[in-house]
């Protein structure tokens, strides 16, 4: 392998974001789909399965999914992430100086002899594959609408204080000069008739840019209470803008997460996976053990954000189209101890009497 392979996305007949096109030395293209997304340190690597030739549905005979039957084939591949300079997701194989150390595709070798095999501990975190669910099914309907139905009945309103609020301010000139934030907020206590209104440092960092390119009339997405209002985001008049929301359930040994459209409860994506701390223990007290070892609370911690929800969130987001920047709130619910590990907090007391928490809700 002389230079980095880049696989594209083309196969018109399927979803071009599931499929993944690998060009080989003699130039046969293979099909594979992304199951999932590993971060290892500062990188990211990809868990490709072969497209099964059943699933691909392509009458082509140049076609080359997987065919089961043919054990000379590759299932399972991985390769590294990386962007291509207008910021396109490319699939790259080892470098030349990674190819120089000896480092090779396992999907284009044969061992003919002793090898060094690396196993990252990440890597027994995904004993279970994640599912990303489809929610056009309905079975997956039924779920939602009989969950909704539920909440109505015991008088829970399908309400929250987040919305869009659209504003039109005038332009900057010689004889206005008024600082952007300024006239943002001064449009806002207009809008709202509310008077304190906080803008973070997110959305400060973007408003020049965005004010300039819609004229000075956006979309602001904010929280509203009785007294004062926060700026979660500020977009362009005419950019198609999602309120979404990220409910997780963590469990010992599996991970659920929903994104859902705050303006409406619509359920966006749904998806489950294994939680990636089960590597540390199968249950809680072995997992709190762990916890107090050097650097144990970081590992826990980097194990359910960075190898379990990161991935599925990126996953999510993905299959509904929607940007990660447009997730505005996140609700978390699961036992005590994986709550504590989650944040990052000494969960030592709860396996010792009296069993006493840090806390049971924090926001």
């Amino acid at each position: 392998m002389d230079d980095n392979k880049e696989f594209e996305l083309e196969h018109d007949h399927i979803d071009e974001e599931e499929i993944v096109v690998i060009t080989d030395e003699d130039g046969n293209e293979m099909y594979f789909r992304e199951e999932m997304v590993i971060p290892v340190g500062e990188k990211s690597f990809a868990v490709l399965s072969a497209l099964d030739a059943d699933d691909c549905g392509c009458e082509d005979e140049e076609c080359h999914c997987h065919d089961e039957e043919d054990d000379d084939e590759d299932n399972v591949i991985i390769a590294r992430i990386d962007f291509d300079e207008d910021g396109n997701e490319i699939y790259l194989g080892p470098t030349d100086e990674e190819f120089e150390e000896g480092w090779r595709l396992s999907c284009l070798s044969k061992v003919t002899g002793d090898v060094e095999v690396m196993v990252p501990d990440i890597a027994s975190a995904y004993k279970s594959r994640m599912k990303v669910a489809d929610l056009s099914s309905p079975e997956e309907i039924r779920i939602f609408d009989d969950s909704k139905e539920k909440i109505e009945e015991a008088g829970l309103p399908m309400e929250n204080n987040i919305h869009i609020v659209k504003v039109k301010m005038d332009p900057p000139s010689l004889e206005d000069t008024m600082p952007d934030i300024e006239r943002l907020i001064r449009a806002l206590q207009e809008a709202t008739g509310i008077q304190y209104i906080r803008v973070p440092y997110s959305v400060l960092r973007r408003l020049p840019d965005v004010l300039r390119s819609s004229d000075f009339e956006v979309q602001c997405v904010i929280s509203q209470g009785k007294r004062h209002v926060f700026v979660y985001e500020v977009s362009g008049k005419d950019e198609d803008l999602i309120v979404g929301g990220l409910a997780v359930d963590i469990g010992t040994t599996t991970v659920s997460v929903v994104v859902v459209d705050m303006t409406n409860g619509k359920i966006l994506a749904k998806a489950s996976a294994g939680n990636g701390q089960i590597r540390f223990g199968a249950d809680v007290i072995n997992r709190i053990i762990e916890s107090t070892k050097p650097g144990g609370q970081k590992k826990l911690q980097d194990a359910i954000v960075s190898e379990t929800l990161n991935p599925m969130i990126q996953q999510m987001c993905r299959a509904a189209g929607i940007s990660p920047r447009h997730i505005f709130r996140l609700a978390v619910a699961g036992n005590s101890t994986m709550n504590h590990l989650l944040m990052g907090i000494n969960a030592d007391p709860l396996r010792m009497e009296p069993y006493i928490p840090a806390f049971f809700k924090t926001n």
